[in-house]
């Protein structure tokens, strides 16, 4: 028995197979010398993960450096591979390197009491590629991996694309590409895009709770409400001028002398309903000025991407 960390092991490129459940540790508690290390690990694999990378990534790409010409791997992995952007690297290298690759979507959770959702990746003839295509089987549960079949067919534009599109069946895709193709659809970016103009770091000092408000006096007029995190406080699946002026509201201007006083006295808020303080062009924040010239509205909360028209 070889009792050592996983990325402190040599890859051998003698085995015929690799099976594994990686742990899906975030980046955030895998740091310091045990982040250091996965990352070396999967870079000696000839593939450069990011900081935001969780522990899984590092862990599929140096599997890949125990396996022979020709091996094959099967992993249970967090279904962000298909998706994050940290991701695209390990997509890539997964339609580089295999002949063929299939991967297993569950409508029900495969581990009842687990909170992640997995996917099953099988692939098959290392370095015998590029595929350039997987195969993507969706099933309602693990009983009906007893009929995996071919799959269907699905071929990212690039490498690293994310693979959600595949969820999508063969007929619809060929109805929204009939649509698309008549002018009925447009892109995203055609309309409009999303800019994250600055971050602060700081949310708990220029946003206030309704308590504080009532608090601090601040008038209405050096008020702007903010979006909180998520969606639920979204109603229906239009936003017209009037919800957009009532959700965002408008700008009035430099702070009163009167508010300006009283926010010397630091917002300290949990999370709810919040409102940024206002100041002209952008928001004074401990010294720093986060330039949010022409913002339609505020947000509060972390980022975690930003989606691709």
């Amino acid at each position: 028995m070889n009792k050592r960390t996983f990325f402190d092991i040599d890859g051998t490129a003698d085995m015929d197979v690799v099976i594994g459940n990686p742990p899906y540790v975030r980046y955030q508690p895998h740091r310091g010398a045990d982040r250091q290390r996965s990352r070396l690990a999967a870079k000696a694999a000839g593939v450069e993960l990011n900081e935001l990378a969780s522990i899984w990534a590092a862990f599929a790409v140096h599997a890949t450096s125990f396996l022979a010409p020709g091996g094959r791997m099967a992993l249970v992995l967090p279904a962000e591979l298909m998706f994050v952007n940290y991701a695209g690297v390990v997509r890539a290298m997964l339609l580089e390197r295999f002949a063929t690759v299939h991967l297993a979507v569950f409508e029900e959770r495969l581990f009842a009491d687990a909170q992640e959702e997995v996917v099953l990746l099988l692939a098959e003839g290392y370095q015998q590629g590029p595929s350039g295509h997987f195969q993507p089987h969706q099933f309602r549960n693990a009983q009906d991996l007893a009929q995996l079949g071919s799959g269907t067919r699905h071929e990212p534009r690039r490498a690293a694309d994310r693979w959600t599109g595949s969820l999508v069946g063969l007929e619809a895709q060929g109805i929204l590409a009939a649509a698309s193709a008549q002018g009925h659809f447009a892109t995203l970016k055609s309309w409009g895009e999303t800019s994250l103009g600055a971050v602060t770091g700081n949310n708990k000092w220029f946003t206030f709770s309704s308590d504080e408000i009532h608090e601090l006096g601040l008038p209405e007029a050096d008020l702007i409400r903010i979006s909180p995190p998520g969606s639920r406080h979204l109603r229906g699946l239009e936003l017209d001028q009037p919800g957009w002026e009532q959700s965002a509201g408008p700008w009035s201007g430099d702070l009163s002398v009167q508010a300006l006083g009283r926010t010397e006295r630091r917002g300290r808020t949990s999370c709810g309903q919040r409102r940024a303080v206002q100041r002209g062009p952008g928001l004074q924040v401990q010294g720093a000025l986060a330039v949010v010239a022409g913002a339609g509205a505020f947000g509060a909360g972390p980022v975690h991407d930003l989606y691709e028209r």
